[in-house]
């Protein structure tokens, strides 16, 4: 009897489940769920109910049992101690997560942050294949990042690394959801395209700028939208010099779901890359899209379990 693993992918703002086998390849389809909570039992109740039902459809005659389960969470994980330490963007503090999941449903279970998920599945499938130095970036709700160095993901001392839409670009800057100001995230993620988009468009109401309105009144022929991305696309491009001259990756990826925006955004930080890194960094590094889309956390936290060989996968 061919095994699987669950993969469960914790965001912002949503919830994704899906089956996975050893090949990376998902059985049946990928269920996404917004949640919206405000406090951590009401998240931990939605991962009760949402992982119980995944699990309830393998055994009601499936060939392919759920044999453990690989939850992949934004925010700061150490990874060795199952705990979600915080993050910004979801009620969780020193939150035994992995322990949780583990007593809920009896089954092995391990604990990775999101971006460090979705950077493992680009490397065994998608845009970092064959590359032993890789950085990647997601854009959404806010700013997260992974670091691949000598082909193993790096999650330092106390799995903290990897932090970057926290770096400092302007120390008097705008405020950033972590409760510091000028960090990177506060330049690039969705706040930033509703600030900015706001002032620099102006055409509607604050609350209603998107990455994907910018994007679609660019594409429109809107100059006003195009110098939105511009800008954003910029900041990026500074996060990005950064990071290139400390760590000469290969490549960089950039996923999430404001990724989609493609070379609208990603041109003008290629722009500034070309403009602030150093050689020979910025003569090595691409500047590339995500391949896998927004499935790429539920699979990366999938394919660890499989590299960790937990025990009862056959």
């Amino acid at each position: 009897m061919t095994a699987t693993v669950l993969g469960v992918d914790i965001g912002g703002t949503k919830v994704a489940l899906g089956r996975v086998n050893r090949d990376g390849r998902i059985l049946g389809e990928v269920h996404s769920y917004d949640h919206g909570v405000r406090h951590e039992d009401e998240l931990l109740a939605v991962l009760r109910a949402r992982i119980g039902r995944m699990l309830g459809r393998s055994k009601n005659g499936d060939a392919q049992p759920v044999k453990a389960i690989g939850v992949a969470c934004a925010g700061t994980v150490n990874q060795g101690a199952g705990v979600v330490v915080q993050s910004p963007n979801l009620p969780l503090v020193d939150t035994k997560l992995r322990a949780f999941v583990e007593n809920e449903f009896g089954l092995p279970t391990t604990l990775e942050n999101d971006v460090n998920a979705a950077l493992w599945a680009e490397r065994k499938l998608g845009a970092a294949r064959g590359v032993e130095h890789a950085l990647m970036l997601t854009l959404g709700t806010g700013l997260g990042g992974a670091l691949l160095l000598d082909g193993r993901l790096y999650r330092g001392a106390q799995g903290a690394a990897g932090e970057v839409g926290h770096i400092i670009v302007d120390q008097y800057g705008e405020s950033c959801r972590c409760g510091l100001r000028g960090c990177l995230e506060a330049y690039v993620a969705a706040p930033a395209f509703e600030r900015i988009g706001f002032r620099t468009v102006g055409l509607f109401e604050r609350g209603a700028f998107t990455g994907e309105l910018i994007g679609r009144l660019a594409v429109e022929g809107s100059a006003a939208a195009k110098q939105a991305l511009d800008e954003i696309g910029s900041w990026l491009g500074v996060g990005i010099s950064n990071l290139t001259n400390i760590l000469n990756p290969e490549v960089v990826i950039v996923g999430g779901g404001l990724s989609q925006l493609g070379d609208l955004l990603l041109e003008p930080a290629r722009k500034t890359v070309r403009e602030y890194a150093l050689r020979p960094g910025r003569d090595l590094v691409r500047i590339v899209q995500a391949e896998l889309g927004p499935a790429a956390g539920v699979v990366g936290a999938a394919l660890l379990v499989w590299d960790a060989g937990a025990s009862g996968l056959v």
